[in-house]
């Protein structure tokens, strides 16, 4: 099985967790990133840096994992490369930041995930804000403030939150 791991900065829930996990199981990983050194590098140091509840450091497996150099935070390189790798069987990411590039990338390649819209409307507060009051679930006093916001903003209602 293929599975292509979509991911900016290492993090032990990959280094430590899911690239072990799938070379027990034998699974083809291609790791597709921004920082590849990073991960290169956190993958080496993995084999030296046991973690509560893995697999200890003389039985560990170092994972094969092709590293692949891409902008992830653009769903169109990132397409790009996917469709440069023999056939996909998954195209995933661990990442929330990543999550709307991974759908539309997995959507592209014809594999089952989430919905670009959903993914990205949860990322995005007042796209979720706009949708929830579209269905009728929650009416939220909101607004999107921006540079050339006329202030006072009449159309909110107290008591209110304002993010930056």
């Amino acid at each position: 099985m293929r599975l292509t791991l979509v991911a900016s900065k290492p993090t032990d829930s990959v280094v430590f967790g899911f690239l072990p996990a799938a070379a027990r199981l034998g699974l083809d990983v291609t790791l597709l990133t921004d920082k590849p050194e990073e991960h290169e590098q956190a993958i080496a140091r993995s084999r030296f840096q046991p973690r509560p509840g893995c697999v200890p450091a003389q039985d560990a497996l170092t994972p094969a994992v092709g590293i692949v150099a891409c902008d992830v935070w653009d769903a169109r390189p990132l397409i790009g490369a996917i469709t440069a790798l023999p056939a996909q069987d998954a195209v995933f990411s661990n990442s929330d930041h990543l999550q709307t590039q991974t759908a539309l990338a997995a959507a592209y390649a014809g594999l089952p995930g989430k919905d670009w819209r959903s993914a990205l409307r949860a990322k995005n507060k007042p796209l979720m804000r706009h949708r929830l009051a579209q269905a009728g679930v929650e009416h939220v006093s909101a607004t999107e403030i921006r540079p050339d916001t006329r202030h006072p903003v009449s159309a909110l209602s107290y008591p209110l939150v304002l993010n930056p």
